[in-house]
């Protein structure tokens, strides 16, 4: 569910960007599947439309997660936009975002060889407790959670600088 989730929040952010600047058919259609999607209502779109940002829960898969739908106007082309989008790494620096990497064309283990991973991340990984904790579609096998465990840094294994 986390997967698809973000799918379609990205989905929404785009769609938002690019439904409000293009044609009166663009937008009846971003509007609808926001409305379909999120169960937005002409109140929520007028909000918006004012300027107001429009935050709430939603339904998450998993009793211990959480997750929340916002969207909020701004008044930037669709072509800004995907052309800040495009280099991610940039797009997403923030404080918040502790690691983020692009895998190259095609994947290799160099992509993720800077990835570190928390102490109750290896532990999620470990022994195919990955397998049991996740809700989602993407389920690693026993065996490639253990090789991913073998893989990451860990406190003990980290790379130096």
């Amino acid at each position: 569910m986390t997967f698809a989730l973000r799918g379609s929040l990205a989905t929404a952010a785009l769609l938002a960007a690019l439904g409000t600047a293009g044609s009166a058919s663009g937008r009846d259609e971003t509007r609808g599947f926001l409305a379909a999607t999120f169960g937005l209502t002409a109140s929520d779109f007028a909000k918006i439309d004012a300027g107001e940002v429009l935050a709430r829960g939603t339904a998450a898969g998993d009793a211990r997660d959480i997750a929340t739908f916002g969207i909020v106007r701004v008044r930037i082309t669709p072509a800004f936009y995907v052309e800040r989008l495009a280099d991610i790494t940039s797009f997403k620096k923030d404080d918040a975002v502790l690691q983020i990497g692009v895998f190259g064309r095609p994947p290799a283990l160099a992509d993720v060889q800077a990835l570190s991973l928390d102490e109750p991340d290896m532990r999620s990984l470990s022994a195919g407790s990955a397998t049991a904790a996740c809700s989602c579609p993407q389920r690693p096998s026993t065996g490639s959670a253990q090789k991913l465990t073998g893989l990451a840094p860990t406190p003990g294994n980290a790379p130096t600088a």
